[in-house]
């Protein structure tokens, strides 16, 4: 199996992985999800205003898997 095949596997498994998880996630904390949402909002300001970079979900799994990081 070639590099690239091994980060997209990992970076599928991790996708998974965090569906599962969030799944078994069922209560709901209004705090919490009022911060996440801040921060989502206030991340995607940033990248409409140019003052940061976005990067793709995958290329962050890839890299991570790369690394050894997400046990992959």
């Amino acid at each position: 199996m070639g590099i690239g095949a091994w980060r997209t596997q990992c970076a599928e498994r991790a996708e998974l992985a965090a569906f599962l998880i969030e799944s078994l996630d069922q209560q709901v904390d209004v705090d919490t999800e009022a911060a996440w949402e801040s921060e989502f909002v206030g991340g995607a300001n940033e990248i409409r205003n140019k003052r940061a970079e976005g990067v793709s979900a995958s290329q962050v799994f890839a890299e991570l898997c790369f690394q050894g990081s997400w046990g992959g």
